[in-house]
């Protein structure tokens, strides 16, 4: 039993953002919240890691992490109630998680499943998320072969996704198809402080960023199809502490501090 409490560890964590934001150019407001974040893990006297984790976020949010619109400018967190833990076991076997109604299906449009089951052998990984109470569930396969990275995933709302992707130095190129019919290709480019995307589709949708990072100071643009521009900047003061400021093309602004502990 000692060494079973001497394997266990709990961390607490967290973020914070606070500062003002405006939305289609009207008057300002002032946001803040916090987010903290309890985990535990432990290792069984088999080898099995297993572990769990929950969190609570209080106040007014405001996302700044890209495309932020009018809709988003000033979020509510409500009073602050626990969000729905996360329980996992992981051994040889892979690795099984638990999370009531919480889990996102592989294609990033559904959600609301119970399990994941994910397993990596080598440079192979395949992943089942499922809906116990509905039977839908989502299947991914991804697979490195001879320097390309391959996706594909698939669910029972007839949603698939496909993938390939390949890197030489800073150039990553991506070719993707989709069960809207709409193929899309992506090169990316990142070295020396410098970042560039630009991606194109079938369905006549465009979109490129662009990034330049020196010393503490970062900035990004983003411009797509549409119609949609916004430019936001970042001062890294440390030990988690971020200055960050933004506006698009719809007046919405923000200046304000991202904090993580």
């Amino acid at each position: 039993m000692t060494a079973g409490f001497a394997a266990a560890e709990v961390k607490v964590g967290g973020s914070a953002k606070a500062g003002i934001a405006s939305a289609d150019g009207g008057d300002f407001a002032a946001y803040s919240a916090v987010k903290i974040k309890f985990t535990g893990s432990g290792v069984t006297d088999g080898g099995l890691e297993f572990g769990g984790s929950t969190d609570t976020t209080i106040g007014n949010k405001y996302d700044s992490l890209g495309d932020f619109d009018d809709a988003s400018v000033i979020g509510s967190t409500g009073t602050g109630s626990w969000g729905v833990p996360t329980v996992f076991l992981s051994g040889s076997f892979g690795k099984i998680s638990f999370s009531k109604d919480n889990l996102d299906f592989f294609d990033d449009t559904n959600g609301g499943a119970d399990v994941q089951y994910d397993y990596t052998a080598g440079d192979v990984t395949v992943g089942l998320v499922a809906d116990l109470e509905t039977s839908n569930y989502s299947a991914k396969l991804s697979a490195s072969v001879g320097g390309v990275a391959l996706s594909v995933d698939a669910d029972t709302y007839d949603i698939w996704n496909a993938s390939a992707a390949y890197t030489s130095g800073p150039t990553t190129i991506t070719l993707s198809a989709n069960s809207g019919d709409v193929q899309k290709v992506k090169v990316a480019y990142s070295a020396d402080g410098m970042s560039a995307s630009a991606k194109f589709g079938t369905d006549d949708s465009w979109e490129i960023t662009g990034g330049y990072t020196a010393g503490a100071m970062s900035l990004a643009i983003l411009a797509n199809s549409s119609e949609y521009q916004e430019v936001t900047v970042s001062s890294d003061l440390g030990g988690g502490a971020l200055i960050v400021a933004g506006a698009n093309n719809d007046q919405d602004m923000f200046a304000g501090v991202e904090l993580s502990f």
